[in-house]
């Protein structure tokens, strides 16, 4: 008789084994080991404020950042982060167009000056930082004209908006981490355009919507009729005990106010105070904005509006 040989033996195993039936009530092979972690991470849902006043609230698609600090480089995942606080960004073709157009501040040719003046003061925030670096030049041409752009600016410009920041910073649960973010653009998802990629030279802030950081508390006061007063305080939050009123006086906007709404009005649009219910309002100050929508909402009616120099959000979170 002949001896099967080895490799007869493994093949015949072999087919065997692939062509066995499956028998019921036999429990099914295995599946591959997943990467659990992977899977049961979340996506990060984030608010972000731009820089021209606007927000979006969108999912990153990006799993993690990369920061360059003076330590070396980390890479940070998205979902650890609870806030992103980003420097002042000029891209590199609007930074020489700001260099070559403060050159011609000192121009022998008038025309070539005043060409010069009205590009870098259309590129307002922009241009900013880069004209306090003129602003003291020995050409005293130079020095009037960035003196004057820098006056202009100012006035058209909120000041948080005009702050310049040199570093990143980005905010853990335990750290707060300065340093020079390495990627250009975030690739986010929202419900209203779908995938959107997000330039970090637009942002101001980004604020994770899935950490809490744990704020301090604050004191109500008494509200104001309208936050008039509070226009140079971007950034800053209050909170106010309000009537809710439906005649308190006019509602510009929605979601985002402008600052001479009637706060108890705006307190029943926004749907936090019932007419006549008295509660405490927090609002949170912003800068300039260039729309306001006017919606029905609660029984009152608000107004649209174009450019307003300052906005109230209702904050309900």
């Amino acid at each position: 008789m002949l001896r099967p040989t080895l490799f007869g033996c493994t093949a015949l195993v072999a087919v065997l084994v692939s062509s066995t039936p499956e028998v019921p009530g036999r429990a099914a092979p295995a599946p591959a080991v997943r990467d659990k972690e992977k899977e049961l991470s979340p996506v990060p849902s984030v608010e972000a404020r731009f820089t021209d006043g606007s927000v979006l609230k969108f999912k990153v698609l990006d799993d993690k950042i990369t920061l360059e600090t003076a330590y070396g480089k980390l890479v940070i995942p998205l979902a650890e982060v609870y806030e992103i606080e980003f420097a002042t960004r000029v891209p590199d073709e609007t930074s020489r167009q700001i260099a070559a157009a403060i050159a011609e501040l000192g121009s022998s040719t008038f025309e070539r000056r005043e060409a010069a003046s009205k590009k870098l003061e259309r590129l307002q925030r922009l241009a900013y930082p880069a004209l306090l670096k003129v602003e003291e030049d020995k050409d005293p041409e130079v020095k009037k004209r960035a003196a004057r752009l820098l006056d202009t600016i100012r006035k058209s410009v909120a000041e948080e908006l005009l702050k310049v920041t040199p570093h990143d910073v980005i905010h853990t649960k335990d750290s707060r981490i300065a340093g020079r973010i390495a990627e250009s653009t975030f690739k986010g998802e929202t419900t209203q355009f779908g995938e959107v990629k997000v330039r970090l030279g637009d942002v101001l802030t980004l604020r994770s919507l899935t950490h809490k950081k744990d704020a301090p508390a604050v004191a109500a006061v008494p509200g104001p009729a309208t936050l008039a007063a509070h226009q140079g305080q971007v950034g800053q939050t209050f909170v106010f005990t309000v009537t809710g009123n439906l005649a308190a006086g006019t509602v510009w906007g929605t979601d985002f106010y402008t600052l001479d709404t009637a706060l108890a009005a705006a307190a029943v649009h926004a749907g936090v105070l019932q007419p006549g219910k008295t509660g405490n309002v927090k609002v949170k100050i912003h800068g300039p904005r260039v729309n306001f929508n006017g919606t029905t909402k609660n029984g009152v009616q608000s107004h649209p509006y174009a450019q307003y120099p300052g906005a109230f959000e209702i904050v309900t979170k």
